[in-house]
């Protein structure tokens, strides 16, 4: 397998940890008072839209990448 795909694959999954436990959130919370829980029915849902889309992509891709 070629390297670079290889770091492709790695940052995909990489990304779809970062949809679920944003790092983001953590100032998020503190600057509008809210909870984690209030927000993070938004991140699940992101994920669920964002990491299909990006699997059906790196799958797609996958035949044309020389290796």
């Amino acid at each position: 397998m070629d390297a670079g795909w290889m770091v492709v694959v790695y940052d995909l999954g990489e990304a779809s940890a970062n949809l679920l436990q944003p790092f983001w959130m953590l100032p998020t919370l503190a600057i509008l008072g809210l909870k984690a829980r209030d927000i993070m029915g938004y991140t699940f849902t992101m994920f669920l839209a964002c990491f299909p889309a990006a699997l059906i992509g790196v799958t797609l891709l996958a035949p044309h990448v020389p290796g």
